[in-house]
């Protein structure tokens, strides 16, 4: 018997603990709807900000699908999982760029500039995720890109020791600080 009585005050803590849990779901729930019912004035209109948020998301989705529109795009032979691949990733691109890279470089984007990194973000990234497909499967591309790289690097690494041994050779004969 005495492990009933157990297992019922193990059973009342859980029900008490989940009951505070729920209690702090909830009050960070109205706390959350709180902060997107806050307005923001666009267009002489007075809007709430969640409006901006699922027109951002809209506008990704807009710019994914304008992209397939694209004379590269169109001229792909692609199959339909590649190119809803490519949509998705460029949708997520178009997200990932107004949510989280636009608001690390600007510490407090204009709802215009939002809507338009979704817009613009997610209409390079399927150009993008393409291209980068196009170098994975051709290896005359992949060489190639290999061989610019190797000599722009290379020309790169030349050029900025040349300078700085000019550099060093001035400082010495000349004895300038610069």
């Amino acid at each position: 018997m005495s492990h009933k009585v157990a297992t019922a005050k193990i059973a009342l803590a859980n029900i008490v603990g989940n009951g505070a849990n729920v209690a702090a779901v909830g009050a960070g729930g109205e706390v959350f709807a709180r902060e997107l019912g806050q307005t923001h004035l666009f267009l002489y209109l007075n809007l709430p900000i969640w409006v901006f948020f699922a027109l951002t998301v809209v506008l990704a989705a807009v710019g994914s699908v304008a992209s397939l529109y694209v004379d590269v795009m169109k001229e792909a032979q692609l199959s339909y999982s590649q190119k809803f691949m490519n949509l998705t990733m460029g949708f997520l691109a178009g997200l990932v760029g107004a949510f989280v890279v636009l608001p690390a470089f600007v510490p407090n984007p204009t709802m215009a500039v939002l809507m338009l990194t979704g817009l613009c973000a997610s209409f390079a990234g399927v150009l993008l995720i393409f291209n980068i497909g196009e170098f994975l499967r051709s290896a005359e591309l992949w060489s190639g890109l290999k061989k610019v790289l190797t000599v722009f690097t290379l020309q790169g690494a030349k050029t900025l020791v040349m300078g700085r041994l000019r550099l060093l050779a001035a400082w010495i004969l000349k004895g300038d600080d610069k």
